[in-house]
């Protein structure tokens, strides 16, 4: 089921396809209600970002308002997902899986889903499921991870969230193979979707969790070609880690070439919790990460690593901010942009150590290639310290293909593309390397090698 919005795509818009909502019981009378509408009034307050916000001087979304969306009505008993043929999602399988959730334009697939392999202590759902029955666990948590003050496209999703997973790990819970998301756009029609996860990970559970969104990039639902359609995919991720628990997080961006996808995602860290996230980025119109970890009890440690490897007009913005609140708590950041052609990075990190975090180990690396004397990156690292006990580094390094590396490769017989190639796979290879999952690594893999020079 769909709703069409208003043709003007502005603040307004968003807010009447709220009050139409509100017309459904279910919707108005659920105990995220008030957090739905405090989450709205906000949103209309601020409006959407433009160039003169610094975090967004250098990312123009005026082109958002520009379409005509429609929304999947993923918060209502109605959403049913449109059926695609299976074979099409294969080539973005990751291999066994503990549980497999598919969302097509926001709505729930059950027939290419899978929850029948959950182990004990294991616990996976649709979102909307989980707020229906007023999971008091996903009550304390929802909405309270993801820092939505500042990130309208947060207050956005949280207003209008469709759909989405709620996974929950019970205490020394562990899920041998990951647990996969799959939200799919099928490219067919303007679609706005705000898929919503929530991971709760008790003390010492262990979970690897795979977030794929996917579009399929002009092949209709029967597999016949379409042309490109344009669609926004709005996600916010947030993480909940009890002491102890150790999880791993992968998330892909393989969005249609003329899609724009915005992602949130908020991680809090308890006592001796682990979190290491990898996140991808090689399709796309318009990509904005926006990444927040909260490092709240003793010997907390996270990662972040990414890539983006982008070409034609495409653009990357990553905004990461690192808040380490508690001591002896570890952080590393380690992103890289490969862009060919016109594309555009840019990358935001700060991190944040607060009075009293002593033995704070934080470092933060970015590191840019471009392929083309077009591209450009806008690379801000950032320290903010009121510790005096603290280790902590930063820096960003931007530069193109080593020529005196070239000409040693091409010394011992290689073509110049093939140099190159060889090259841009080393620099892309210690990123995918974090890739846990290995049917995702190797597709990943074959994905970069397939953009690489020829020769």
């Amino acid at each position: 089921m769909t709703t069409t919005m208003t043709a003007n795509n502005n603040v307004e818009s968003f807010a009447a396809h709220f009050q139409r909502l509100e017309k459904n019981d279910a919707f108005a009378r659920s105990w995220f209600h008030p957090v739905r509408k405090a989450a709205l009034a906000r949103f209309v307050e601020s409006g959407f970002p433009t160039t003169k916000d610094e975090d967004w001087r250098f990312t123009n979304i005026k082109a958002i308002k520009s379409v005509d969306w429609k929304s999947a009505d993923g918060v209502s008993d109605g959403c049913s997902a449109k059926i695609i043929d299976p074979q099409l999602l294969e080539q973005f399988g990751i291999g066994t899986t503990t549980a497999t959730l598919v969302f097509v334009d926001g709505c729930l697939a059950p027939a290419l889903s899978s929850t029948d392999r959950l182990p004990k202590g294991v616990r996976v759902e649709r979102l909307s499921d989980a707020i229906k029955n007023e999971n008091k666990l996903l009550a304390s948590h929802l909405g309270q991870v993801a820092t939505q003050k500042d990130n309208a496209f947060a207050l956005l999703n949280t207003a209008l969230v469709d759909n989405g997973a709620f996974i929950h790990l019970a205490a020394n819970a562990v899920a041998e193979k990951p647990i996969h998301l799959v939200f799919v756009s099928t490219g067919d029609q303007a679609t706005a979707s705000h898929p919503r996860t929530m991971i709760i990970a008790e003390d010492n559970s262990q979970a690897t969790i795979v977030e794929s969104y996917i579009g399929l990039d002009g092949i209709g639902l029967d597999g016949v070609g379409l042309e490109p359609a344009t669609y926004l995919t709005n996600a916010v991720t947030e993480v909940v880690a009890g002491a102890g628990a150790n999880i791993r997080h992968h998330k892909i961006v393989q969005e249609s070439d003329d899609a724009f996808h915005f992602g949130t995602l908020g991680v809090s860290l308890q006592r001796d919790s682990r979190f290491t996230s990898t996140n991808i980025c090689t399709d796309g119109r318009l990509t904005r990460n926006n990444v927040e970890a909260r490092l709240l009890g003793e010997g907390g440690q996270c990662t972040f690593n990414g890539l983006s490897m982008l070409g034609g007009e495409q653009l990357v913005d990553n905004h990461l901010y690192i808040e380490h609140a508690a001591a002896h708590c570890e952080s590393w950041q380690y992103y890289k942009g490969i862009y060919n052609d016109a594309s555009h990075g840019v990358f935001s990190g700060r991190i944040f150590v607060r009075d009293g975090a002593q033995k704070t180990d934080a470092k933060q690396t970015n590191m840019t290639l471009l392929l083309s004397d077009r591209a450009q990156i806008d690379s801000k690292p950032q320290l903010e310290i009121f510790a005096d006990d603290v280790k902590c580094t930063h820096g960003a390094t931007i530069g193109q293909i080593d020529e005196e590396a070239i000409f040693y490769l091409r010394a011992r017989g290689l073509t110049d593309a093939g140099a190159r190639s060889m090259m841009i796979h080393a620099f892309a290879s210690q990123t995918l390397n974090e890739i846990t999952v290995e049917p995702l690594r190797e597709r990943l893999e074959a994905l970069v090698q397939e953009r690489l020079p020829k020769g």
